[in-house]
């Protein structure tokens, strides 16, 4: 299938939802009520999501989530530091006519997390 974008006015016909970390991902967390506050959050954003989701499905909005993952730190010199999920579609991609851009920061992970909307959109 192929898309364009020509006009920010045209009607919406697909949309990037974006994806949190699971609540599996807090398991490093040894605090109980620190682990089970951030798994909380965690349940609600993708709550939060599958709400949006709905919404733009009932408009015929066809939905394309990023994919999860694996590694979700990267090194950098002796700091071992997350990147954020693919929660903002918007800060990282963009559709100008019919050629799809992505800015990935030099972080294969992001792209990896992508990769799957990229390949329906090209």
């Amino acid at each position: 299938m192929t898309w364009s974008v020509y006009q920010h006015w045209d009607p919406l016909k697909v949309c990037a939802v974006g994806r949190s970390y699971p609540p599996e991902f807090y398991s490093w967390i040894t605090k109980p009520v620190v682990r089970s506050l951030f798994e909380k959050i965690a349940i609600e954003t993708e709550e939060d999501y599958q709400n949006i989701i709905k919404k733009l499905e009932s408009f015929g909005v066809i939905v394309l989530r990023p994919d999860m993952y694996e590694q979700v730190h990267y090194l950098e010199g002796d700091d071992s530091k997350y990147i954020p999920p693919p929660m903002t579609p918007r800060d990282y991609t963009v559709m100008i006519g019919d050629v799809f851009y992505e800015n990935t920061n030099g972080l294969p992970q992001w792209k990896s997390g992508w990769e799957s909307i990229i390949e329906q959109v090209r």
